[in-house]
């Protein structure tokens, strides 16, 4: 997903670390006190903010005196907005922040250890992993991604495709099929930047990191390079590849619309996390949904995906006034009511200890099944970090709109990421 440039929160940091530092230590609060809550989040799932939703009333209907007030904005403006709101003695209580952004807030005292709350002792084992830092958790997971295809059952039927693909060869032969039978094979909402990552991100995370767990690092610290990789050259080829089965007008169809083409029977499939077919459930059945493994080679064995851990998760603000409340408030997340709910409702892989997924349908039932038996675990980084992530985006999009190769996206690339390295 898009990130803003990582100097801005940087200097947001060093600038509240200042203020903050001189901050008085807030007395505890009565119990009949009244106390507000503020909470950001950047979902843009119905089903996962109308469980949000019943969250927070549940939990005020336990705790008469406080009011939590939520706050929703989209992914592209989020990182920016959560900086500056820090940056202007304006924090949330609650907020969401992942992995890449995670050790910023962390470094500069911004976010609260949680790691003795009863929320994160009812996790799985590693599920906090990537958002703890010295053996202390920052940050609770609730679920868990991996990037897949979803797919369109009823599409894929009347194109004739009697079993999902597990070959490269056999992806094409598919989308020759679903263009033979009326369908865009892939429906891309790049009009969305962040959707362009996820489109690269379900084939490099699956197809290079759990190969390579240091490949977004080593690019980022210079010690490697776009240009000397054949595997960073393939992925870019194939997303080239894929972008000539795609709709139209990509770059002028936004996320949105790429889903409601996906519900309604319009196109095949969407490359991205498995969050798809929750998104498309706002125009459709998502028992019409499926998911399989992006191929990307000729042998079926290498049809993997990445069972990743808690990649983002829910923050406090370690300076809140109400910073007790803000991790009862955690810990009723986490409760069997509230996980009942989620299992219930929000079609995804939650990650407290114990939560069943045994009568998931449709897409979520075959993204069971691939991170039960075609699956690698992996707790490294995943995505590239702010203004390096800018840089992604902008280069490949250049590549995609142009008659440009593969070779001259590389070296662009390089170009851009020894510019921001400093090098």
């Amino acid at each position: 997903m898009k990130r803003k440039n990582v100097a801005v929160i940087l200097t947001v940091a060093t600038v509240l670390g200042t203020m903050m530092g001189s901050m008085p230590v807030q007395a505890a609060k009565s119990e009949d006190e009244e106390i507000t809550l503020t909470m950001i989040d950047h979902t843009s799932e119905d089903i996962k903010i109308e469980w949000e939703d019943s969250v927070v009333e549940g939990f005020m209907e336990e705790h008469p005196n406080v009011t939590i007030e939520v706050q929703r904005m989209s992914m592209d403006d989020y990182t920016q907005t959560i900086a500056t709101k820090f940056a202007s003695d304006d924090a949330p209580d609650i907020f969401v922040e992942d992995s890449s952004t995670l050790p910023i807030y962390i470094k500069n005292g911004y976010v609260a250890d949680i790691t003795d709350t009863d929320a994160v002792g009812r996790m799985t084992e590693g599920a906090c992993e990537a958002l703890s830092q010295d053996g202390k958790v920052y940050a609770l997971p609730v679920s868990s991604n991996s990037y897949v295809v979803t797919y369109n059952k009823t599409v894929f039927e009347d194109a004739g495709i009697t079993e999902v693909p597990k070959t490269a060869e056999e992806f094409y032969a598919d989308c020759d099929k679903l263009k033979e039978a009326g369908y865009t094979p892939i429906e891309l909402g790049y009009k969305d930047t962040w959707v362009l990552m996820g489109d690269f991100q379900t084939d490099y995370i699956n197809n290079v990191l759990t190969k390579d767990p240091e490949a977004v690092t080593k690019l980022q610290d210079r010690s490697e390079k776009w240009a000397d990789s054949e595997e960073w050259k393939a992925v870019v080829e194939r997303l080239k590849e894929r972008y000539s089965n795609a709709n139209a007008d990509p770059f002028g169809t936004d996320w949105a619309s790429a889903c409601t083409a996906l519900a309604t029977g319009e196109c095949g499939m969407i490359l991205n996390g498995d969050w798809t077919s929750n998104n498309a459930a706002a125009y459709g059945d998502v028992s019409d949904f499926g998911a399989f493994a992006l191929p990307v080679t000729d042998n079926a064995d290498d049809a993997k995906i990445a069972k990743l851990a808690g990649g983002q998760g829910y923050c406090l603000n370690a300076n809140s006034e109400n910073l007790d409340m803000a991790k009862e408030f955690l810990n009723y997340m986490t409760s069997d009511g509230c996980v009942e709910n989620y299992i219930e409702n929000c079609n995804e892989v939650c990650l407290v200890d114990g939560a069943s997924a045994e009568n998931a349908t449709g897409s979520l039932a075959d993204v069971m099944d691939l991170r039960e038996n075609n699956s690698v675990v992996y707790t490294g980084v995943v995505n590239f970090d702010n203004e390096f992530s800018d840089a992604v985006l902008d280069c490949l999009s250049d590549y995609l709109l142009s008659d440009s190769d593969a070779d001259t996206a590389l070296k662009a690339l390089d170009t851009e990421f020894d510019r921001i390295a400093g090098k």
